[in-house]
């Protein structure tokens, strides 16, 4: 998967990066993208873009409820 270009949107930029590093190594890098995905969340409410930021926060959830390992 092709990370969106700098420039772009980036929560979106670094929430893919960080997806990326947490399919490689996910102890270290799991609560890197549920920070990521919090923050895009928080970004995407305050531009009026709520179904995305709910999207993006349930996702942060998961990963933060998974037990650790």
């Amino acid at each position: 998967m092709a990370c969106p270009p700098a420039g772009g949107p980036n929560g979106k930029r670094y929430g893919c990066v960080y997806r990326r590093l947490a399919d490689a190594n996910p102890a270290a890098y799991l609560p890197d993208l549920a920070g990521s995905l919090n923050n895009w969340s928080v970004d995407l409410g305050e531009v009026g873009r709520r179904e995305e930021g709910l999207a993006a926060i349930e996702e942060a959830v998961t990963i933060y409820r998974r037990p650790s390992r």
